[in-house]
This record gives C-alpha cells, structure tokens and sequence, in this order.
C-alpha cells in the first residue's frame, strides 16, 4: 500500500511539473498593443517555415503568431526543440548563415538584451530578433520604430 501511494505522489509530481514547465503560452492573444490575427501550429507551420525559406529547413515543432494592430504587424516565429542545447545549436547555424553577402539582410549585430544574447538585423522593412529561450528558438519581426520595445514587452512575458 505504501509503495503504491509513493508512485502515485511521484506520478503526481511529474505531471504537475511537465503541465507547469510545458504550457507556456509561447503566443499569447495579445502583445504590446497588437492582437493575434493567426496562429499556425503543426504541420501547418512547418510547411509555412519550410516554403518561406524555400526549402526543408526543419523538422521541429513550430509555431507561428501573426500579430496586427493600430500602430502595424509583427510576426513570431518559434521553433521548439526537445532540449536547449538543441535550439543553441540552430541559432548559430541560422545565424551564421544571415550576412550582408547573402541575403536580404543588412545590419546585423549580437545585442545582449535583458541579459539574453539576441541576434538583430534588418531587412524587408522591419528589424528582426533572434534568439534561444530555454529549448524554444525564437525569431521575431516587427515595424523598426516600436520593435524594441515589443521585443522588451514579449521577454517580459517569457520570464513569467
């Protein structure tokens, strides 16, 4: 009887934890000011990840928010990998392929931001953010003129 109660305790404990640890709403319905207009999840983003780069670039789990309000759009992207180790390794390879010879790109600079290392660039009219948060690989585009502080105001909600 006591060993069973102990492995219910134990089973308790770790699906209490997975729920707390995994739940996080990585695109929340709404961010500094802009409301979520899309949300793509599954293979829905995958495919959208892989045709935007014009080829398979993953096969993790993605996530994509399409964000909209008075002041423009803002668009992000994750990618979530099973550990952070992971999702480091696919942020410098990503980034390490971003330059000024080669792409759309221009700009591009390593910030540390709320003592977060975040890759930022520009191009296509807006300033993009990468960077890891725990096992999730984030990119994130936004109008020049607020993206910093949407950036500020979405690290904000990560940390909660």
């Amino acid at each position: 009887m006591i060993r069973i109660k102990i492995h219910l305790n134990s089973l308790l404990f770790l699906v209490l934890f997975y729920s707390c640890t995994s739940n996080q709403n990585l695109l929340p319905d709404e961010i500094y000011g802009l409301k979520l207009q899309k949300k793509l999840e599954g293979k829905e983003a995958l495919a959208y990840v892989n045709k935007l780069h014009f080829n398979k670039v993953t096969n993790e789990e993605n996530q994509i928010g399409f964000y909209a309000g008075r002041n423009g759009m803002a668009v992000i992207y994750v990618t979530i990998y099973r550990d952070n180790e992971k999702a480091t390794n696919a942020y410098h390879k990503m980034t390490d392929k971003i330059s000024p010879l080669n792409s759309v790109f221009y700009g591009s600079s390593i910030e540390n931001i709320n003592g977060k290392e975040i890759y930022t660039t520009y191009g296509m009219e807006a300033k993009h953010f990468v960077f890891v948060n725990d096992n999730n690989l984030f990119w994130i585009t936004a109008a020049r003129k607020w993206a910093d502080d949407f950036l500020d105001y979405y690290l904000s909600i990560l940390q909660k």
